[in-house]
């Protein structure tokens, strides 16, 4: 490379943190090598496409960043800060394992030309901005100034450590693979490999890595095979009461999907997936939740779920992500595979959005309560040890099964999960209810591949019902003044629905 003060002819020949510029020297003009100026790369971006002037601006923090990482890695000390461009990297925690990510998002945005805006519909509903590289790897975000802040000062040295960033075995030397793998394996946080500001402008920008595409390299091991599982559908969703339009449609899916962890009478190999993801996000949640001197903690994150349905059996996914049963057993339908990331969790918890809370329902009072509770009910849906079936009736139109549950505690309990079961079950029919002091009975009515998820819930549905035909008949029957005697009536075996 050509050092800084000789004379090039193009930028690509010049040392990584300088430029090839003109250079009027005693009346003569030819180009050297020379750092930029912020005029100069003012005037740059001036000149050049939106999503092609926010790459040439991550391409210069970048290389620069670079340059201070290569002189930390000798002296084997950390650098989450760059102090040359305040750009800030959780994997500058171990230089060694940065320059290997960063060296890969400068890679993959090397050419600014091919850089696009995330659709016409990209902007968030908080006005970011979304910029894809060419190959697709990687998401430039624009965020808020309050969010940089909470990433600089406090989350990046929180996560770094939370997921091990330090110990990571990788070298200057490393394919991009190491960083990429090492992240999966330790947190479901989609972690920003570099965030950078430009305060004069008001812009403030995270890199952070395509999950579903770096999931794919991970899988494949090949950087031209992204998608070794095919077809991705994401869903981005939110607890209950916070608005998410994906939530409804998610849970639909899911209960189609056979995904039931707690099943006793599921795959092993699922269960333990299961326990190991729910264990990584449970520890996330937690890092989330911790709370600040001000009682400050962070909000409004989302559970962001990819769902693919690879055309091969996929018995062992990798970390964050758990396969259907349908892929362990023929019986049990096609193949699917769910994983799970946490996304958007640099919002805290500040007096502007207690206020916001306050007036909206408390939604986000014990957020990450909220978050975890949304995972149990999504996947301990399952028919209990004691519940019986048997097929009425099976013909196109209609298939019917006769369902009968123990009564317990697993059953009065899906009244805490009622609003998420609901939105799954909501559309199903049944009849016959009845009940007496050890079950519940009732008919189902076209539950397809629903009927292990939906079951439960409906068992408590049916006993409610029951509960209330009987006390509005004997309400009827018995006329004023008759309460005692309904009271004794209750407990005995009654009613259809």
């Amino acid at each position: 490379r050509v050092p800084r003060r000789k004379v090039c002819v193009a930028d690509e020949q010049c040392r990584r943190g300088t430029y090839c510029q003109p250079c009027d020297q005693n009346g003569v003009n030819y180009y050297t090598c020379q750092e930029v100026t912020q005029a100069y790369m003012h005037e740059k971006l001036q000149s050049t496409p939106p999503a092609a002037a926010i790459s040439a601006m991550l391409l210069f923090v970048t290389e620069n960043y670079l340059v201070s990482l290569e002189a930390a890695a000798s002296s084997q000390e950390g650098l989450t800060r760059d102090p040359r461009t305040g750009a800030i990297s959780p994997y500058g925690v171990k230089p060694q394992l940065a320059i290997s990510a960063l060296r890969d998002l400068e890679k993959s945005f090397a050419n600014i030309q091919e850089a696009t805006v995330a659709g016409a519909n990209s902007a968030s509903k908080s006005g970011a901005s979304f910029i894809l590289s060419g190959d697709g790897r990687f998401i430039m975000k624009s965020i808020r100034a309050e969010e940089f802040t909470v990433f600089a000062d406090r989350l990046v040295e929180q996560i770094a450590d939370h997921a091990g960033f330090e110990f990571a075995e990788c070298t200057t030397e490393d394919p991009p693979l190491c960083w990429a793998s090492h992240a999966l394996a330790h947190t479901s946080l989609v972690v920003p490999l570099l965030a950078f500001s430009n305060p004069k402008n008001n812009e403030y920008w995270t890199a952070m890595p395509a999950v579903a595409q770096m999931r794919g390299f991970v899988t494949s091991r090949n950087v031209t095979d992204l998608s070794p599982w095919g077809t991705v559908h994401y869903f981005d969703t939110k607890p209950l009461p916070a608005k998410s339009n994906a939530r409804s449609t998610f849970l639909r899916t899911l209960a189609q999907s056979g995904f039931h962890p707690k099943d006793p009478r599921t795959h092993p190999a699922q269960t333990l997936q299961w326990n190991n993801l729910n264990e990584t996000l449970r520890k996330d949640v937690e890092l989330l939740s911790v709370k600040t001197q001000e009682g400050e903690s962070q909000i409004d994150y989302s559970l962001f779920f990819e769902l693919y349905q690879p055309s091969r059996n996929v018995h062992a996914p990798g970390p964050g992500c758990i396969s259907s049963v349908g892929c362990f057993r023929q019986d049990k339908g096609v193949c699917w595979v769910l994983c799970i990331s946490i996304i958007d969790y640099f919002v805290t918890y500040g007096p502007m959005r207690k206020l916001e809370s306050l007036f909206k329902g408390g939604k986000f009072n014990g957020y990450g309560s909220k978050v975890i509770e949304m995972l149990d009910c999504s996947f301990d849906q399952v028919m209990p040890v004691g519940a019986k079936s048997e097929q009425l009736e099976r013909s196109k139109q209609n298939t019917l099964l006769r369902l009968q549950f123990p009564r317990g505690d697993f059953v009065d309990n899906q009244k805490v999960c009622a609003e998420y079961t609901d939105m799954a079950c909501h559309d199903l029919q049944i009849s016959h209810c009845d009940y007496d002091k050890n079950h519940i009975v009732y008919v189902a009515h076209n539950f397809g591949r629903r009927v292990d998820f939906c079951t439960s819930h409906w068992a408590r549905r049916a006993f409610v019902v029951a509960q209330t035909r009987e006390f509005r008949d004997l309400l009827l029957k018995s006329g004023p003044g008759t309460l005692p005697k309904m009271l004794m009536a209750a407990s005995s075996p009654r009613s259809v629905c």
